[in-house]
């Protein structure tokens, strides 16, 4: 579970220190976060269910190891069109991207309901504070850039299948995400049947900072589902 994306879902769930951010901000691409999650959660005590969003979905599940997996708003067959460029003009020039995601214009932008039109129910619900809490551990070093465009530029690699994740997983999605919109989830679903399917009414891809009431709920359902299954406690992640 990412913290800021995820801080009042964790708060509402009343999660803490079993729960614990296993997408460290390494270089390389979703190939190598997905060799550092499996050599983590190999070492853990306890059985290690993630939880996560958006373009973490390649690299978690490409990941082994975990004991559950609960995927939200992300790619699944297809990358959204925003991430897809990106990808493109990492892949074409590193540098060029580096540039443009620095914190000035890369939060301006976000913040903007040019950019959160898509990914919010309400643009103006958004403030520039928030926005720039959720994007500016990834951008404000040379370092984070450097991760980030790394990160985006694998994208234009197939993406990880769902063969290789545990039999329990599940999906938590937006009924509204226009970037990852419900097609994603059903190839999800078609493949996993029997799964753990929530939809959160009117959520797009931002659903747990805007509802995380909803959240929380699909999270501790999950969870406790996962619970009643397997003994232990469970660490998360995003």
């Amino acid at each position: 579970m990412e913290h800021g994306l995820f801080a009042e879902v964790r708060r509402r769930l009343g999660l803490g220190a079993e729960v614990e951010l296993l997408d460290p901000a390494a270089p390389g691409g979703w190939k190598d976060r997905a060799e550092v999650l499996s050599e983590r959660v190999a070492r853990a005590p306890r059985p290690v269910v993630a939880v996560a969003h958006g373009l973490a979905l390649p690299a978690v599940f490409a990941a082994s190891g975990f004991a559950g997996v609960l995927a939200m708003d992300g790619p699944i067959t297809r990358l959204d069109p925003v991430s897809s460029l990106l990808a493109r003009v990492a892949g074409a020039s590193p540098r060029l991207l580096a540039n443009l995601v620095r914190p000035g214009p890369w939060v301006g932008w976000l913040s903007s309901s040019a950019g959160l039109r898509r990914a919010v129910m309400n643009p103006y619900a958004m403030d520039r504070d928030t926005v720039g809490a959720l994007a500016m551990s990834r951008v404000e070093t040379a370092a984070g850039r450097a991760c980030l465009v790394a990160y985006l530029s694998s994208l234009v690699d197939p993406l990880p299948g769902l063969d290789g994740l545990p039999p329990r997983a599940g999906v938590c999605w937006g009924g509204a995400d226009g970037l990852y919109p419900a097609s994603e989830m059903d190839f999800f679903v078609a493949r996993r049947p029997g799964g753990f399917v929530r939809v959160i009414p009117g959520g797009k891809l931002m659903h747990p900072v805007e509802q995380p009431w909803a959240v929380a709920d699909a999270v501790g359902e999950f969870l406790s589902e996962f619970s009643r299954n397997a003994a232990g406690a469970t660490s998360v992640s995003g």
